[in-house]
């Protein structure tokens, strides 16, 4: 359980940083 748990929290950090990636190509 901890280990999955372990995965969500970096999905979700990447995703997160992908997302302000994203979003500041977006606005250039």
């Amino acid at each position: 359980m901890i280990w999955i748990l372990l995965d969500f929290k970096l999905i979700g950090e990447l995703g997160y940083y992908y997302r302000t990636l994203t979003t500041v190509c977006k606005d250039y």
